[in-house]
């Protein structure tokens, strides 16, 4: 009903109202009311009553909208906050005060407790309470006009002080106090002072800013101090303000410490503030909880709605960074309404991961109110920011920032300390289980490596185990950040009694340990019957050094902080920083040392590799470059690496289970030059045969043990002439030695007057020599007699030298030549790849190819085995008629017999063909040519990787593309092969098909090979020498 009542009332305001005037008579509309035109007159006196009771009825049902308990009702708090003054002004218009009258005053007061009476009677009133309703108002009213008189009370307190503190100095200063009734009244101070000259023409301003307050805080009464100093600078000819400001916070019970830097940006539309928050002092027991202050940061912004100059946007962005709990991360936002020049109405929501969302409205004034206050004009304007001119310097307008320290709270329990120690392990996360396998909690490691676990009340006795997850360390060895992926864990387990503290902490030794236990894939009773058994035997396999150490509780030192002291937290810090150098040492990722280190335990080689891993690391080896080593802090725990090397050489007799002494060994205590690779042997020999360990613990003795030279007597047996043919290398015999044993392995050296011709093999005497060419002898005495004497030599000097002469022979070598035969001149080409000499053209070409379709170097076209006698000629005549015989075939008139598989009827195996072709000049070749066999034709063709036709004319051979002629005569036109005969008849001819063996090579393909045809066919030819493959000339 009362909003029906508002409807209409609001429909008679807007529509219908009107004042008369004497020369016209027009509507007054709410954008151009104000006081002042409200007064003077009866009609406008009801006027003013009217306005008065919109506006206290539209606050009434807003009210009602947001506190009613009915389920449909707004979901927060709205509020008026009549004890703390308000002075902004939203449209920065001159503000007017008037002294109320007494009257004014009482109806104020009235008329503000009955309708807050009213307002929270409706509110609180539902469907199953209506019969209180009166008792309800009746009960109110009392009530608020008590707090009425509170209020007022403190609005003048509020206000006077305000008036006092702001007559000192040239700030700005704000003091509120609230609740004075109560036994702990709130209270807050805050103040912004300049601390350089300000006035008009000031571009800068350095300030300080301190405010004290007191109140709740989170849900707990605090009272907190924020301390800090800005600087703002006035930017864009005055129309935009920058700053930037450090803070320090203080809450004095607790103590926490808070710092924070801000970046702020003022225009007259809008402000956007930016603050990032750090903890200055750590976590705190306060009573029953473990309070965390944290960092985090938050982003603020409030600025003018476009187009409505009487609206402002809020929003602020917050992240609060938890320790124990997962980040705070929320935001708010806002719309801010100005009803008048002293009263704002804001909603809006907040919103985080933590708590539900919230829902807001506040109706703020300052009091008291004056008789002038103007209502807003509500009407849209044409310019989207009218406030966008200049900005003064002197409003010393606020730093916004959240000046409340942000903490963590969390119920004490149990003391739990977790952790985990590659090194100190920082931002680990580490999960505490009990002998279930039920999760009772999850940290995350600080920079010490630790966490204090929270919040664990008991835990039942027996198996408790943990794994920790992800987190970065500084290794050891390298000095390198090492950050480890989030699936690899780390695993500690051990018994817990059931009562008291509990330290549990995961380490490499102790993930060993678990391992160890774990025999049956995570059975936890398995785990639990031997684990306590094994967190020891792990410690016992280090030796000395760890032995009776507790590995699981032992809180670990670092050894990137300094030397670590010979204790047990010492001992396995140390360990943990070798551990390292094993890793680095072989490579291994986090997860495969782990698999070292067990190997080593039940093989039993844990000590030998943890001690040259301890003389790696305490000689920096593994340091990575541009940092700086920490090998001297393990020296109180594993000694130096000089006495330990000592130690190591002098207890070695040669037994089985002695740890042999190594290269590094000795360099280490000072005799890198008298001990290498090749001569360790022998060097640790001569140690174990000293079995009195007095008379080898010190560097003098070693030395003087080590470098004993005895005597012996030996002789090279080798060869003293050897020979090779010039173009060959030479490769001696492998030398051996007679005589007395030799000392240690023996190096071999040459020297001589030809020592710079040859090279040796230190280690087994082998003397090689590259080839050598006859003609231009390069020995001293220039006649191929290169002269070279070697020497073997034993650990201890003894030696002995053989003096080798090689003497290098001539070779005929390949010299070209003219041939001539059947009027055509010819040269010989040497074969790079076999030896062989070949014609350097086909038979009958005018010259050799210069491109593969060269048809001046295709040359003649032969019938098989037959006889130069013009039939080769490419336009000969032919004939049907074959021939009887291999002779008289008309000689220099011969024709191209066509139509038979073979020009002739005799020889058909071919045998008689084959012996003419394949002798000297063959009828065809020049002497000492001939035809080549099948098989000496494939040789080159292989070794030369002639495939196809383009490679045949790229060859050292330069065969063209010369085509064949048919048995029927004709010498196809577009046929770009490479055909040649062989001397090879096919062995068994067929009646009819009487064949013989061709090389051919086609145009695209990389099928290059051998075929048979038949013999009437006209193919190319191609000569090759008779004498034996010789090597070729420079």
């Amino acid at each position: 009903m009362m909003k029906t009542q508002l409807a209409y009332f609001f429909k008679d305001i807007f529509t219908k109202s009107t004042i008369q005037n004497t020369k016209q008579k027009y509507p007054i509309k709410l954008n151009n009311l104000k006081y002042k035109n409200l007064i003077g007159n009866k009609h406008n006196n009801k006027l003013l009553y009217n306005f008065r009771f919109l506006f206290a009825s539209s606050l009434l049902t807003l009210s009602l909208n947001v506190s009613s308990s009915d389920t449909q009702a707004f979901n927060k708090d709205a509020y008026l906050d009549l004890s703390k003054p308000y002075t902004y002004n939203w449209n920065n218009t001159q503000s007017y005060t008037k002294k109320d009258n007494q009257a004014n005053k009482l109806l104020k007061q009235v008329g503000t407790t009955i309708g807050s009476t009213v307002h929270s009677a409706i509110g609180s009133t539902n469907s199953d309470n209506a019969n209180q309703f009166g008792n309800k108002i009746t009960t109110g009213i009392k009530g608020q006009l008590k707090n009425q008189a509170i209020s007022n009370v403190e609005s003048r307190i509020n206000q006077k002080a305000n008036e006092y503190a702001n007559s000192f100095g040239k700030g700005k200063t704000e003091i509120s106090i609230h609740k004075i009734t109560s036994k702990n009244p709130d209270y807050s101070l805050r103040t912004l002072q300049p601390l350089t000259p300000l006035n008009d023409d000031s571009t800068e301003l350095t300030f300080v800013q301190a405010q004290l307050n007191s109140g709740e805080n989170f849900g707990e009464r605090k009272s907190t101090l924020n301390l800090g100093v800005g600087y703002r600078q006035l930017l864009e000819q005055g129309q935009s303000i920058a700053g930037i400001n450090l803070f320090t916070d203080y809450e004095s019970k607790s103590k926490h410490k808070r710092g924070s830097v801000g970046l702020e940006y003022q225009r007259a539309n809008f402000n956007l503030n930016v603050n990032k928050y750090f903890p200055l002092s750590d976590k705190k027991m306060i009573g029953d909880d473990t309070e965390d202050p944290l960092a985090g940061y938050d982003v603020k912004f409030s600025g003018q709605v476009p187009y409505l100059p009487w609206a402002k946007v809020k929003a602020t962005r917050y992240i609060w960074d938890g320790v124990a709990q997962p980040n705070v991360k929320g935001t708010i936002f806002g719309i801010e309404v100005q009803l008048s020049d002293s009263v704002r109405m804001e909603f809006g929501s907040e919103d985080n991961n933590t708590v539900e969302r919230k829902t807001y409205a506040r109706f703020t004034t300052a009091l008291p109110l004056s008789d002038h206050e103007s209502m807003t004009n509500f009407s849209i304007s044409k310019k989207a920011f009218q406030n966008s001119d200049i900005v003064n310097l002197g409003d010393l307008e606020f730093v916004e920032r959240s000046n409340k320290i942000r903490v963590e709270k969390l119920l004490n329990g149990l003391p739990i300390i977790l952790g985990e120690y590659n090194a100190p392990t920082v931002g680990a996360s580490c999960t505490l289980y009990n002998s279930a396998g039920v999760a009772l909690g999850t940290a995350s490691t600080g920079s010490n490596g630790q966490v204090n676990l929270v919040g664990v009340t008991s835990i039942p006795a027996g198996l408790v185990t943990m794994a920790c997850r992800g987190g970065a360390y500084t290794d050891e060895a390298t000095q390198q950040s090492k950050t480890l992926q989030p699936h690899l864990e780390l695993r500690a387990a051990t018994i817990y009694s059931g009562t008291g503290p509990l330290t549990i902490l995961a380490s490499p030794l102790s993930e060993v340990a678990y391992q160890l236990a774990d025999t049956n894939s995570g059975d936890r009773t398995v785990i639990a019957k031997d684990i306590v058994k094994l967190n020891a035997d792990v410690a016992t396999a280090f030796g000395v050094f760890l032995s009776g150490v507790d590995i699981i509780s032992t809180i670990p030192s670092n050894a990137n902080d300094g030397a670590v002291a010979n204790d047990d937290a010492g001992k396995i810090g140390a360990t943990l920083a070798i551990i390292s150098q094993m890793a680095a040492t072989n490579g291994n990722s986090a997860t495969e040392v782990i698999g070292v280190l067990k190997a080593a335990i039940k093989n039993q080689t844990l000590s030998g590799e943890f001690s040259s891993a301890i003389s790696a690391f305490q000689r920096g080896v593994s340091v990575a470059a541009g940092k700086t080593s920490i090998k001297d802090n393990v020296n109180n725990v594993f000694d130096t690496y000089i006495g330990r090397a000592i130690r190591k050489i002098s207890l070695y007799n040669g037994e089985d289970n002695d740890p042999v002494p190594t290269v590094q060994d000795y360099t280490d205590i000072g005799l890198p030059d008298s001990v290498g690779d090749a001569n360790l042997s022998l060097k640790n020999l001569r140690i174990a045969t000293e079995k009195d360990r007095t008379k080898k613990d010190s560097v003098e003795e070693i030395r003087a043990i080590i470098n004993f030279q005895s005597k012996a007597s030996f002789k090279i047996n080798l060869i003293a002439v050897a020979s090779v043919a010039e173009k060959d290398a030479f490769t001696s015999p492998t030398p051996t030695l007679t005589g007395d044993s030799r000392v240690g392995d023996i190096t071999w050296t040459i020297g001589g007057e030809d020592a710079d011709k040859f090279t040796i093999n230190a280690k087994n005497g082998v003397v090689s020599m590259i080839a050598r060419d006859y003609e231009k002898p390069v020995d001293k005495d220039k006649d191929n007699d290169y002269k070279v004497t070697i020497t073997a030599t034993d650990f201890d000097k003894n030696t002995d030298s053989k003096d080798l002469k090689v003497k290098v022979t001539n070779v005929d070598e390949f010299v070209s030549s003219e041939y001539s035969v059947a009027g055509v001149t010819y040269r010989s080409v040497h074969s790079p790849n076999t030896g062989r000499v070949w014609l350097d053209r086909n038979l009958g070409a005018d010259q050799v190819a210069k491109f593969k379709g060269d048809q001046k170097s295709y040359g003649y076209l032969y019938q098989w085995g037959r006889a130069h006698d013009q039939h080769e000629q490419r336009t000969s005549g032919t004939s049907s008629k074959q021939f009887t015989s291999l002779k008289n075939t008309g000689v220099n008139n011969g024709p191209f017999i066509i139509g038979n598989s073979d020009w002739t009827s005799a020889d058909s195996a071919g045998k008689e063909r084959e012996k003419s072709w394949g002798a000297a000049g063959g009828g065809v070749c020049p002497k000492p040519f001939k035809i080549p066999s099948k098989e000496e034709l494939e040789e080159e063709m292989t070794k030369s990787n002639i495939t196809n036709a383009d490679s045949a004319f790229s060859s050292f051979l330069k065969i063209p593309s010369a085509g064949y002629r048919s048995k029927s005569g004709n010498i196809p036109e577009n046929h770009p092969a490479v055909l040649l005969w062989t001397r090879s008849p096919v062995p068994d001819p067929v009646v009819g098909d009487i064949d013989a063996y061709y090389f051919t090579a086609s145009i695209n393909n990389n099928d290059a090979g051998f075929h048979t045809i038949e013999r009437s066919y006209g193919l190319s030819i191609r000569c090759i020498s008779i004498h034996d493959p010789i090597p070729p000339s420079d």
